[in-house]
């Protein structure tokens, strides 16, 4: 990973219910954006390189804990992907290998129709219990 660099893969940390086991999918809400200084954007982790398990200590040390919740697993989904929406990700380095999905539609209906196609093409990556 070269820092600045774009990654190939990103992953988000899943500390919610937003994805089915039954049907080994990610639902639409994992990758919704949240509002963040006036800009909507989507944290995820630079995927390239790392063991799910990696992923997964990330995501407890800099998501789950800040929330007091487990790290169920996490989608993972190209860059490619994303981009193909409309969207960016933009490293930001804090914390290591943090990116951050932006450049959203302002209307709601639109930022779900986007966060659904990324979904659709997502990979879900469950932690062993």
């Amino acid at each position: 990973m070269t820092t600045g660099s774009k990654p190939e893969r990103v992953a988000r940390i899943l500390v919610e219910r937003h994805f089915s086991v039954a049907k080994n999918l990610v639902k639409y809400n994992a990758f919704m954006p949240a509002l963040w200084n006036g800009v909507w954007s989507t944290s995820v982790f630079d995927a390239d390189g790392l063991l799910d398990g990696e992923l997964w200590v990330l995501g407890a040390i800099h998501v789950a804990a800040e929330r007091g919740k487990p790290v169920y697993g996490h989608a993972d989904v190209s860059t490619e992907v994303v981009e193909r929406t409309g969207l960016l990700v933009e490293r930001t380095e804090s914390p290591p290998r943090h990116c951050n999905i932006v450049a959203w539609p302002a209307a709601k209906e639109d930022r779900i129709s986007v966060a659904h196609d990324i979904a659709a093409e997502s990979i879900l990556k469950l932690k062993p219990e």
